[in-house]
């Protein structure tokens, strides 16, 4: 059992220092920016959705409703 953890750690570890290795700053910086950007969308997203919730749950005017949705 202990050679088997030890040999999955010692692949595990060399397979992510190879992955480092095959990528520049730049292409790391890509990477990340492509990731942020993926996260900020959905983020912004469910935040619009739970104003429109609340904005229904509240009955305000749909005129106002349509502002936000904007």
């Amino acid at each position: 059992m202990q050679d088997k953890l030890s040999s999955f750690s010692s692949y595990l570890t060399s397979g992510l220092l190879a992955l480092t290795g095959a990528f520049s700053i730049q292409d790391w910086a890509a990477v990340i920016g492509v990731v942020m950007v993926f996260v900020t969308y959905f983020t912004n997203r469910s935040i619009k959705l739970k104003l429109l919730d609340e904005v229904r749950k509240q009955r305000i005017s749909e005129e106002l409703c349509e502002k936000l949705n904007q």
